[in-house]
Order: C-alpha cells, then sequence, then structure tokens
C-alpha cells in the first residue's frame, strides 16, 4: 500500500491503549467506499492490507491504525443547476 498522504502522531504522555478494544471500536467504523449520492466517506482499514485480517497492528509498544477518506468533487454542472433553481 502506498501513501498518497500520511499523517502519523507520537503521544508523549503515558496513554493506556488496549489493542482489543480499539480493535473493537473500529470494526464499527469500517472504510466503505462512496456510494453514488454520497459526498464523502470515512473509516477505518486494514494497516497491513490484504496481508492483515485486522484493523489495528500491535508491534512492540506501538498500535498501528489506519484511517481512510474518500471525497468526491460535486461537478460544476449540478452546482450550476441547483443555483438555478433556488
Amino acid at each position: 500500500m502506498w501513501f498518497s498522504n500520511a499523517i502519523i502522531y507520537r503521544l508523549t504522555r503515558d496513554i493506556e491503549f488496549n489493542p482489543e478494544t480499539l480493535e473493537k471500536q473500529a470494526a464499527e467504523f469500517p472504510y466503505v467506499e462512496c456510494s453514488s449520492q454520497s459526498v464523502q466517506s470515512f473509516g477505518w482499514t486494514k494497516p497491513l492490507g490484504t496481508f492483515g485480517e485486522m484493523l489495528t497492528h500491535v508491534a512492540g509498544d506501538a498500535i498501528f491504525m489506519c484511517a481512510m477518506s474518500e471525497t468526491r468533487a460535486v461537478p460544476a454542472q449540478v452546482l450550476k443547476k441547483q443555483w438555478m433553481t433556488l
């Protein structure tokens, strides 16, 4: 998986994260591509791509997660048509 835009956060305070709890919570919001009627989509994907099965990956003291978002641009013709009907 190649990233077109990656943001990495490093926490400087000790915070207790439980990988099992994070996995359950992320599973409630999986990434689903934009449908024909939706303008944007956001959700969690597998950090190891096709090589992984979980939404979290634990390595040492680190927990890796991958969020994905998609935003569709609204065509100018649609905006113009909507503006004309107002």
